[in-house]
């Protein structure tokens, strides 16, 4: 869910560019009854979710180690309800939505560092990998939904054709925000505090064990070990992803990849672009760009299905290894 909030989020916003209303309340009038948007309005718009991410991941590890990953995906899920609140509550001031952006992004950011925590930190080993990749899979998923939303509430009269898939972000991130409750705390976290027995339960109860089952004291050592080889590592500051061993070559070769990414410009046409050239055929507006609009639509929903298919297949292969494994392990 946290992934898909994340997705969800970043990929609704486009579509509302060529919504009527949505024109209207915060566009700029071309003097022929018609609104458009300049580069710097719209970019603002979507670019300050991206920003709010940046403040909210930085500060979500610290909280994450403080109050507990549960507590923080609660909290942090619940300041997005507050960001969309604002952004669905806008009425004829841009900057109002672009300040909700902002301050959901606070919360999508700090979800994107406690979920895959909270993830790898809960889900038996023999699956973990799968668990946290999953993130990755419902962020496709989420841009996916909102594309498809927006899709079918454009033709909508009013300002219901962008409060509806702006106002189903808060739907999303309040079942994450109350659902979380529900589940018990990361079991490195509760040993981390001194709930050692906190931890064994977690432990057996995720992976339908006894309590005192090997597999789970195995894990229980595990954490012991790995907390106490962190608490034995010496103080180091963040400077030193550049000044340590052969740091500065990892951290740059790492930031650059991740760069060069983005520095291709292919979020231009899938996120910021994408729906305003789909929503032109949609009102049958044939423009020089409506060419461009099928193969891209047709790539981005191709790509998130084969996405979701093979995440689904990786799935199936765990499930027959691990039934596998056990059939062995019953064996006589």
């Amino acid at each position: 869910m946290g992934g898909m909030i994340f997705g969800y989020s970043s990929g609704q916003v486009s579509g509302y560019f060529m919504m009527k209303d949505y024109g209207e309340r915060f566009g700029v009038p071309n003097g022929d009854g018609t609104y458009n948007f300049s580069a710097a309005r719209q970019g603002t718009i979507t670019g300050l979710l991206s920003i709010g991410c940046l403040f909210g991941s930085l500060v979500a590890g610290n909280l994450c180690d403080s109050i507990g990953r549960r507590k923080t995906i609660s909290i942090s899920a619940l300041w997005t309800c507050v960001g969309t609140i604002i952004e669905v509550a806008s009425q004829h001031a841009w900057y109002q939505h672009a300040i909700g952006r902002l301050v959901t992004g606070l919360g999508v950011g700090a979800l994107s560092v406690a979920v895959p925590m909270y993830q790898s930190e809960s889900a038996p080993a023999i699956i973990r990998g799968l668990i946290v990749s999953c993130y990755q899979l419902f962020v496709t998923l989420g841009i996916w939904c909102a594309e498809m939303v927006n899709w079918g509430t454009n033709h909508y009269d009013g300002s219901a054709s962008w409060r509806i898939p702006n106002a189903l972000n808060f739907l999303w991130a309040l079942l994450l925000g109350v659902g979380i409750l529900l589940l018990p705390e990361s079991p490195r976290f509760a040993y981390r505090k001194g709930k050692v027995e906190e931890a064994r339960k977690t432990i057996a109860n995720l992976a339908g064990l006894d309590i005192n089952s090997p597999s789970v004291n195995r894990q229980i050592d595990d954490i012991r070990e790995k907390l106490e080889e962190e608490q034995a590592l010496p103080e180091t500051r963040l400077v030193e992803i550049f000044t340590g061993p052969r740091m500065a070559y990892r951290t740059i070769l790492g930031i650059t990849l991740q760069a060069g990414q983005q520095l291709t410009g292919i979020n231009f046409f899938f996120v910021s672009k994408l729906n305003g050239i789909t929503s032109q055929q949609l009102t049958n507006n044939h423009s020089t760009s409506e060419p461009l609009s099928s193969p891209l639509l047709a790539s981005r929903t191709a790509t998130s299905l084969s996405s979701f298919s093979a995440q689904l297949t990786a799935l199936a292969h765990s499930a027959v290894s691990m039934l596998s494994r056990s059939a062995v392990a019953e064996s006589p």
